[in-house]
């Protein structure tokens, strides 16, 4: 398994990160009463990017914008704290997650995506709207990691 501090450093401190940044930004998190939207962007991007350079926050973000991952009226909300449900629709977009009959009806909702979640485990039952502290963030990131290696090992 992948060491997500390393390399989630890299992508919160841009491109031209160095190994003592990472370790900054990895505590930083971790101290984080309240983690912003751009963290969970810029961490579940990295994710998807498995195997190539690391990105910078900034282009995570307008990557997202661009392939629709990202809704356009959450720009504004870039620098605020993140909620489960928002992170869960990342995750769900992210990752195409169809999910249970009510995401298939009404598509990719915070609500929906947030109990698709919690249903495989990636998240604990705290409510959609619950903000994330950054060590919390970085739980669900380490749980998303392992899914997605089950996933492509067979497991689910």
């Amino acid at each position: 398994m992948r060491n997500v501090f390393f390399w989630v450093g890299a992508i919160g401190l841009g491109a031209g990160a160095v190994s003592g940044q990472d370790a900054e930004f990895e505590r930083d998190l971790m101290k984080k009463e309240s983690a912003t939207l751009r963290d969970a962007v810029a961490m579940i991007s990295w994710i998807a990017h498995e195997g190539l350079e690391p990105i910078s926050a900034e282009k995570a973000v307008e990557e997202a914008f661009a392939k629709g991952t990202l809704p356009e009226s959450w720009r504004e909300e870039l620098g605020e704290g993140v909620n489960y449900g928002q992170v869960a629709y990342l995750i769900c977009a992210s990752q195409k997650i169809s999910g249970g009959l009510s995401m298939r009806i009404f598509g990719y909702t915070k609500r929906y995506c947030y109990r698709e979640c919690v249903y495989l485990e990636l998240m604990d039952p705290k409510g959609a709207h619950t903000r994330l502290r950054g060590v919390e963030l970085i739980d669900v990131a380490n749980r998303l990691e392992a899914w997605i290696e089950e996933r492509e090992e067979g497991g689910k």
